[in-house]
């Protein structure tokens, strides 16, 4: 967890020491070359914690994921750790038209989340059929194969929920659960 995202939207927030004046950021002279980061995108990993349990102290802090996320644990009291791969893309943009037409401001935006869970046993039919009946008591954070963790201190928390379990025809074809997820994210730039 190198690279981490900070509550709202994770695209619209600036961090604390960015300029306050909303100057335009520095960017890489060379652009098309390999001698800056390119972080991977793609969800690898999300982290369930019910309501009830205790976030963690520090949520940038690997030392307090591992005390907070258990597999294991038949109460409410810790997070659940699920792995897959998925999609977090851009579903809906809210903007407010202002001044009579003469100024567009963006507000919330809505994202979906797309998760295949790939190796499944009954812990996870389990959960999918509990998202099926709409299951929405919990934070929910974010790991990308980048080393990003989406959802800030306290997690996001969605609006709408869904699991399908496809059954795929293809020779070798195994069970599978897609996790499908909708999330509002305020656009958390201060108005001007």
């Amino acid at each position: 967890m190198s690279q981490l995202f900070t509550i709202g939207n994770p695209f619209t927030a600036l961090p604390a020491a960015l300029c306050s004046d909303y100057d335009l950021p520095v960017f890489p002279t060379c652009q098309d070359s390999v001698y800056y980061s390119q972080l991977h995108s793609q969800i690898a990993g999300l982290v369930i914690l019910p309501y009830g349990a205790a976030v963690p102290g520090d949520w940038t802090s690997i030392d307090d994921w591992a005390a907070t996320i258990d597999n294991t644990d038949t109460t409410v009291e810790k997070a659940r750790y699920l792995v897959g791969k998925g999609s977090f893309l851009p579903n809906q943009q809210v903007q407010a038209v202002l001044s009579g037409g003469r100024f567009t401001e963006n507000r919330e935006r809505s994202y979906r989340l797309t998760f295949s869970v790939l190796n499944m046993d009954e812990g996870h039919f389990d959960f999918g059929r509990k998202l099926q009946n709409n299951l929405r008591n919990f934070s929910l954070w974010l790991e990308t194969l980048g080393d990003r963790m989406i959802g800030g201190a306290t997690g996001i928390k969605p609006y709408f929920v869904n699991a399908d379990f496809p059954f795929n025809g293809d020779n070798g074809d195994r069970e599978s659960m897609v996790v499908t997820m909708d999330f509002f994210l305020p656009n958390s730039r201060p108005q001007q």
